[in-house]
């Protein structure tokens, strides 16, 4: 045995306590770290938001749960969207203080939105615990988005200043892309520099299919998927109106949703508005992380609708990279960021918001099948340099160095 596999076979194991104001069996980030946590031997709590039919505590893949008995805020008013955190935030900190007298933990890992959601973490630090800041989005762009303020507004000048001091004072930052961090780098100094960890699949949940062809249509059906949270910024009502576009261009087709979120009534009228309702299913509901390969891996195409603007241009969607994995044709709004990852060769891009040109993108794949076949096999070039065991790594080198 080498010195290093010496060093990492006598390495201790972490007690890590993980913080998110969300549905974790639904969190495909959430989940895919902790679990990794849990697979190298350490001892993983979670602290999240707990639904009906939830268990307040419960373990998961070894993941201890621990869930408040409140529910996540679905609307468009501002001070509610604060007030549910803030209370989020009240009851967090005390649990967490509770925890960590009987546990002692190494790690409090705390997954935004907000940034703020960080100081859970105050009295624990005080008593030796290091703290790491996951940031999936960034607040201020996200704010700013969600309620149309400019940056100048006096919320979006609060959200960037709590920006600043959050990274300053967290032991390590987290972030999901390369222009996530470039952009928190612009106007931030992280206390220890930032790391990325790639939105990747974990491939025991989303085996990848390789030289596969995507599956053929099936009883003359011919499957178009979109699945996660149903946001405006999504663009699912994008993907409604382009399958009215397709005008019997596709025999058989059907458009398949699977998510929840504030968009959900929105997008119901509007397949009404567009005549589709017959052929559209829309679930309400969120899938759990195990249930989305099943769900669309007999799908002909994927559909990542995003509309460009503060949070989408700096997002790589988790979405696109399980089609990815699973051999589907991909149809994507060209984005900065699935541009700088992505090129027309492994994606079929359109221009966002644009329905007739995402229709006719569908149309293509369904008449050059050769070509849908040829991008699931150059795509596969992303997740050969972004896998999940490489990404992986790079979390735990964030944990790990937090000795230095």
């Amino acid at each position: 045995m080498n010195p290093a596999d010496r060093r990492k076979s006598h390495r201790e194991p972490k007690r890590i306590c993980m913080v998110a104001y969300t549905h974790y069996r639904s969190d495909p980030r959430c989940r895919r770290e902790a679990e990794a946590f849990v697979q190298r031997g350490d001892e993983v709590d979670f602290v999240c938001l707990g639904q009906a039919g939830d268990l307040r505590a419960e373990e998961i893949g070894g993941v201890r749960l621990i869930r408040h008995r409140m529910r996540r805020y679905r609307g468009d008013s501002a001070l509610a969207y604060l007030l549910s955190y803030a209370a989020f935030f009240a009851r967090t900190s005390v649990l967490l203080l509770k925890l960590h007298l009987r546990r002692r933990f190494d790690v409090v890992y705390v997954h935004s939105l907000p940034e703020l959601m960080v100081f859970v973490a105050l009295l624990p630090r005080l008593l030796g615990a290091k703290v790491v800041l996951d940031l999936h989005e960034l607040s201020p762009e996200l704010y700013a988005d969600r309620f149309n303020l400019s940056f100048n507004h006096p919320m979006v000048r609060f959200l960037l200043l709590a920006e600043r001091i959050c990274v300053r004072w967290v032991d390590g930052t987290v972030l999901c892309t390369h222009p996530q961090a470039e952009r928190l780098l612009s106007r931030c100094s992280p206390r220890r520099g930032v790391s990325v960890v790639m939105n990747v699949p974990d491939p025991e949940l989303f085996p990848w299919r390789g030289e596969k062809a995507p599956p053929s249509a099936a009883n003359g059906v011919f499957r178009i998927v979109h699945h996660g949270t149903l946001v405006q910024r999504n663009g699912v009502d994008v993907a409604i109106r382009a399958f009215g576009h397709l005008d019997g261009d596709i025999p058989g087709a059907e458009l398949s949703i699977y998510g929840s979120g504030d968009f959900l009534q929105a997008l119901k009228r509007e397949t009404e508005l567009s005549g589709v309702s017959e052929r559209v299913h829309i679930s309400g509901e969120m899938l759990p992380v195990e249930a989305i390969a099943p769900a669309i891996c007999d799908a002909q195409v994927g559909v990542v609708p995003n509309m460009n603007g503060r949070v989408m241009e700096l997002a790589l969607p988790t979405k696109l990279i399980e089609y990815v994995a699973l051999g589907i044709p991909a149809v994507a709004s060209r984005t900065p960021a699935v541009s700088r990852y992505f090129d027309e060769s492994m994606v079929m891009f359109f221009e966002p918001g644009n329905a007739s040109d995402l229709a006719g993108c569908i149309v293509k794949l369904y008449r050059e099948p050769e070509l849908g076949r040829s991008m699931t096999r150059n795509a596969m070039k992303f997740l050969e340099e972004y896998s999940w065991d490489k990404e992986k790594q790079k979390l735990f080198s964030v944990i790990d160095g937090l000795e230095t």
